[in-house]
């Protein structure tokens, strides 16, 4: 056999022996950039994108890392998602992503800083976070529904009961007399009978001051429940 003979038989066998590797490193890549294999690839390139400030490309790593380790890691990469996705500004999927990891407080939050107050009021309440509704309530200057979130939720009688003085301070005579009622029944629980009577006997002169009170059936249910409670006891 001539030596160019020789040559091509080599040239033809690299050849053939590249192109069999081929398929099998694409293979390999593959099953690297698949599978929990290449989590140290995607989280040193996650961290190196969001250190660099390329939140969006730093969500895309830390969702697919979430995907990779959700089952062995929790959470933790779609927080990391969640963060990047609202720090570059798709607010929209980072609270996809925050409601995904279950972190309510923040999810609220955005709610709350997207102008849906209830839809953050409904999270906040659903979950327990009841410091939270309190801000939003203080914030909206909505002292009974303030008051009522310390006294059920908190038992803290205290800061209830500055919530429904500052109520009664209110122009809005419903507000007034409503705030004025739940005093009088924490007045009660706290055993401060004089207070309370007082307070009932304020809240009953102005409701028999108007008929207009008779449009408010919450209001007259709630005297008529405070009264026999405290007239009762």
């Amino acid at each position: 056999m001539n030596p160019e003979s020789v040559g091509s038989a080599v040239n033809l066998s690299m050849a053939l022996l590249f192109i069999s590797f081929v398929p099998l490193a694409l293979f390999l890549g593959y099953i690297i950039f698949n599978s929990p294999i290449g989590t140290p690839i995607f989280r040193w390139l996650g961290e190196r994108q969001f250190q660099k400030k390329q939140y969006a490309k730093a969500a895309q790593t830390y969702i697919k890392l979430h995907d990779l380790q959700v089952q062995l890691e929790g959470f933790i990469y779609a927080k990391k998602a969640a963060l990047s996705l609202e720090l570059s500004g798709n607010l929209r999927e980072a609270r996809r992503w925050y409601e995904k990891c279950e972190d309510w407080a923040k999810l609220g939050q955005l709610s709350l800083e997207a102008g849906e107050t209830d839809a953050a009021l409904e999270i906040f309440a659903e979950h327990g976070l009841h410091a939270r509704m309190i801000q939003v309530y203080e914030l909206k200057e909505q002292w009974i529904a303030a008051g009522d979130v310390y006294q059920e939720q908190l038992q803290n009688a205290h800061k209830a009961e500055n919530a429904y003085r500052r109520a009664s301070h209110s122009e809005d005579p419903e507000t007034k007399i409503t705030a004025e009622l739940k005093l009088a029944q924490l007045y009660h629980q706290m055993q401060r009978e004089q207070d309370a009577r007082e307070l009932l006997q304020s809240a009953q002169t102005q409701l028999q001051s108007s008929p207009q009170f008779v449009e408010f059936p919450d209001l007259l249910a709630l005297h008529s429940a405070v009264r026999e409670m405290i007239v009762g006891a």
